[in-house]
């Protein structure tokens, strides 16, 4: 704006003609440090300056399904340029996750357009943005299922399975033997019965190992061992094992063995 010239007593301060700088807006005029509107009078007596005082523009900031705040304060609708404004999405829907920011108008940069809370340098113009969802994604799991070292089988591996879903394996073991030990994921397990019930609420590794059914073997008066080994009192079906008569009482001498029962045919009874 040109200077004016010429002017002794009222003067009415006119519309301001400056350009205003960015992200500014004209406020008042000041007038000896005072600030006055546009339409004031002023009583001129001596050379005056008028100096114009600018304001930031506060620009109208707009969040669909979530707020706008600077830093962690109460939520805003406008802002000036220059300012860090944060944005955080609202609670997602029944059946919805948070997916992503979408910048409707403003042309601004998000700091990370994946996160529900994020940033950006609020421009000369006012802004836009959307928070999105999308349908929460079904976690599953996969259940593996090994036998160690043969003697049954296990139910097979299953993939797919649904987070928190119960899924029950059976062990069948080959006749004449049974559950030696059963592991999940490592860490031993116990089982009763030929069923176990496992929660998938990760990726599980079930793991039996079977063993051999060994039975009593009671001996009166002697003893039973494997070859020449220690005694023992159990065997499993097929073992060959050896009995061996104790020392015949004072005045006796050994007269054969009797099979109680068991039905078995002694080599030389």
């Amino acid at each position: 704006m040109a200077d004016v010239t010429g002017i002794s007593g009222k003067y009415t301060l006119p519309a301001n003609g400056f350009t205003a700088p960015a992200g500014k807006q004209f406020k008042a005029w000041s007038v000896g440090g005072v600030e006055k509107v546009v339409g004031d009078k002023i009583t001129v007596t001596a050379n005056t300056t008028v100096t114009a005082v600018w304001e930031a523009v506060e620009y109208n900031v707009t969040v669909t399904g979530g707020t706008a705040s600077v830093g962690a304060g109460t939520p805003i609708t406008k802002a000036t340029m220059g300012t860090t404004v944060t944005l955080t999405a609202g609670a997602a829907p029944s059946g919805k996750v948070f997916d992503k920011w979408e910048v409707v108008s403003g042309g601004i940069t998000l700091a990370d357009a994946n996160s529900t809370t994020t940033t950006f340098v609020m421009p000369a113009s006012a802004v836009s943005v959307k928070a999105t969802y999308k349908t929460t994604p079904v976690t599953t799991y996969n259940l593996t299922t090994q036998v160690n070292g043969g003697h049954g089988t296990i139910s097979a591996s299953k993939t797919g399975l649904t987070a928190g879903s119960t899924e029950t394996i059976t062990f069948n073991p080959e006749v004449g033997y049974e559950i030696d030990t059963v592991t999940v994921n490592g860490t031993a397990t116990s089982v009763y019965g030929n069923t176990l019930n496992v929660t998938m609420n990760e990726n599980k590794t079930v793991v039996v190992t079977y063993k051999a059914i060994e039975y009593n073997i009671t001996v009166t008066d002697g003893k039973a061992t494997i070859g020449a080994g220690s005694e023992i009192s159990k065997a499993a079906e097929g073992t060959a094992v050896t009995l061996t008569a104790n020392a015949a009482p004072s005045g006796k001498v050994f007269d054969k063995w009797e099979v109680v029962s068991g039905g078995i045919t002694l080599a030389d009874a």
